[in-house]
């Protein structure tokens, strides 16, 4: 079903290319003068992209406060794990690399996502950190040569270790992982964020949102986790539903 999906929204549409031959594009949104810059992952279980939705209207809104976005069209089904969280570690390193042509502060980059973004996002810092990319045939460049953690998280109604969404488990890993309870339950042992993230982003400040009537659970063990810094901050909004980012009524 998804595959079809990802066909009729994306592929038919001219959005992505139904071929392994995507390219990570990277849309600025520049406020002169700004003093921190958010890269901002839209959603979409990751077959799809809000690139406007949770997109370019967070960018908008981020640039009425003074800030400078750069939104990520960051690759998706067919592409499996860990392609999203290595565009968004990219994406961080290109944004510094290029800081003095855009104007930006280098030392001052945060990534915000939102549910399969949010994942894409947190993840990046989560489970690569700085790393180096290793990717079979992958050689790199200057930009590589950047850090590739953010100076912050923002991760919004992020899909945090799947469990009431296996479809999108299998968007990201694979059939197989839908059809399978054990493969499941490594995924959640191995890549959930909640258990993950006091490891290679434990000193990165995160500020996480979400809504009491969102369905994706995890949240609250998440915030269990993050509440172990105190630089962390979490917000909890009363009878929000997921992707409320979307409603002017929370955007602004």
């Amino acid at each position: 079903g998804h595959d079809d999906f990802t066909d009729r929204y994306q592929i038919q549409k001219g959005l992505v290319k139904d071929t392994y031959e995507d390219v990570p594009v990277i849309t600025p949104f520049i406020v002169k003068d700004s003093k921190t810059t958010v890269i901002i992952a839209p959603g979409g279980g990751f077959c799809m992209r809000d690139d406007e939705g949770e997109g370019n209207k967070v960018a908008k809104m981020l640039n009425d406060r003074g800030i400078s976005a750069f939104v990520v069209a960051y690759r998706l089904q067919p592409y499996r794990f860990p392609i999203p969280c290595l565009d968004m570690q990219r994406a961080v390193r290109w944004v510094r690399a290029h800081a003095d042509e855009y104007g930006v502060p280098k030392d001052s980059v945060g990534l915000m996502g939102f549910s399969a973004g949010g994942f894409a996002a947190a993840g990046s810092a989560v489970f690569l950190g700085n790393d180096p990319v290793a990717a079979d045939g992958y050689t790199e460049d200057e930009i590589d040569k950047e850090n590739g953690m953010p100076d912050y998280l923002c991760p919004i109604y992020p899909v945090v270790n799947f469990d009431k969404n296996p479809c999108m488990l299998a968007n990201i890993k694979g059939s197989e992982f839908y059809t399978g309870a054990n493969k499941r339950k490594q995924w959640k042992i191995d890549y959930a964020l909640d258990k993950k993230h006091n490891e290679k982003a434990a000193d990165i400040p995160t500020f996480l949102a979400y809504g009491t009537k969102d369905m994706l659970g995890g949240f609250e063990d998440y915030k269990t986790t993050l509440s172990k810094n105190l630089k962390n901050k979490v917000l909890v909004l009363d009878g929000a539903s997921h992707a409320f980012a979307t409603s002017e009524k929370y955007l602004y």
